[in-house]
């Protein structure tokens, strides 16, 4: 049995309603506290409404409706710090392997045993700590390092734009573009965290790095050509694929930095823009042909600033421009195909924003 001062918070998620009732009892002998839930979009629910209350997930990997491996990224995308240990019959082992390469912590082969349940409950619940302490150590590390280099910090800044800003001029986009690009994607990102979701990576460091990167998604357009890049009319399918690749310039030239300059996450997070910015949440973008979650999450928050911006403001290929009401409308109609749906949804709470930047920041 566990011994702690607080009481262990378990929520079972499986369709199975003897092994319900039957870690139930295992709960109740080591005086846990379990909720539970017979598929797994009610188990999502209930992290949604509590998510900082389970400290770990039993989650059944064949259920009727969403499988637990379905399951998994909305688990974990709603709830801070969860540990969630997959059940699985002989058959399903690959599958929970491949679970645990998604973030589960562990996996309990049926029939379930007992006593390799607390064992493995205890393992589980010190693995978390260890995680916690280890990411609060770096927390810690990279706070004093920001202290001790603010000069740098400066200078790192101002690079960064820099970098941006070479790139823009090559579009003849010389307004206020790079600036609206980090404030809309901040906004999002923080709508994002107060609606509840993804609030273990959207931390007020995070921000400042995705504040300081998003300006350098389309570094790489000073690698296409001027007859190209400043077409008034429409490409060709040869030329469109030129353009493609300033997602591959952009992220290679960034990484070629990474790799001279050690520790710069900031750097890290602007490969991940420059090369899936222009992937769709239905897997119908380029490059990569990326789908859902499997898109960065920071490309994902951009990929709609983006879209924004190239509407609200004029560009060679399209002097016009779209009211906003007009811009909400598509981007809304794009949800789960174009956009992630969490992404639109977290828009239009903060979408007052948006009107208000294109206002101040105006080309």
């Amino acid at each position: 049995m566990i011994e702690s001062d607080n009481k262990v918070r378990m929520l079972v998620i499986d369709d199975d309603d003897f092994v319900r009732r039957f870690l139930g009892g295992v709960c109740e002998d080591n005086g846990w506290i379990m909720d539970e839930a017979e598929n797994g979009p009610q188990g999502v629910e209930l992290v949604k409404a509590k998510p900082n209350d389970y400290d770990i997930v039993l989650l059944d990997i064949m259920m009727p409706g969403p499988s637990g491996l379905e399951v998994l990224p909305d688990l974990l995308k709603y709830g801070e710090d969860l540990a969630v240990v997959m059940i699985s019959g002989y058959a399903e082992i690959g599958s929970a392997v491949e679970a645990m390469q998604k973030g589960a912590y562990d996996f309990l082969e049926k029939p379930i045993d007992p006593d390799v349940l607390v064992t493995r409950i205890e393992k589980t619940l010190e693995q978390r700590e260890i995680r916690r302490e280890h990411r609060q150590y770096v927390v810690d590390i990279e706070k004093k390092v920001i202290e001790r280099t603010s000069e740098l910090d400066a200078a790192r800044k101002a690079t960064i734009f820099g970098l941006a800003r070479l790139a823009e001029y090559r579009d003849e986009e010389t307004g206020f573009h790079l600036e609206r690009m980090a404030y809309y994607t901040v906004a999002i990102a923080r709508s994002l965290r107060e609606i509840g979701l993804y609030r273990d990576v959207l931390n007020d460091k995070y921000l400042d790095l995705l504040f300081e990167s998003a300006p350098l998604h389309d570094i790489g357009k000073v690698g296409i050509p001027d007859a190209i890049l400043r077409k008034p009319a429409k490409l060709t399918s040869e030329e469109f694929e030129i353009i493609k690749s300033h997602t591959t310039i952009g992220a290679n030239t960034l990484e070629d930095m990474c790799k001279k300059i050690k520790g710069q996450t900031f750097l890290n997070l602007g490969v991940e823009l420059a090369l899936s910015h222009h992937e769709h949440y239905d897997g119908q973008g380029y490059l990569q042909g990326l789908k859902g979650s499997s898109i960065p999450l920071s490309a994902r928050i951009v990929a709609l600033a983006d879209f924004y911006d190239a509407l609200a403001f004029p560009r060679t290929y399209r002097p016009s421009t779209f009211p906003h009401e007009k811009i909400k409308e598509i981007i809304e109609q794009g949800a789960a195909t174009h956009f992630d749906p969490d992404i639109v949804k977290s828009f239009l709470k903060c979408e007052q924003e948006f009107v208000s930047l294109r206002e101040k920041y105006q080309d």
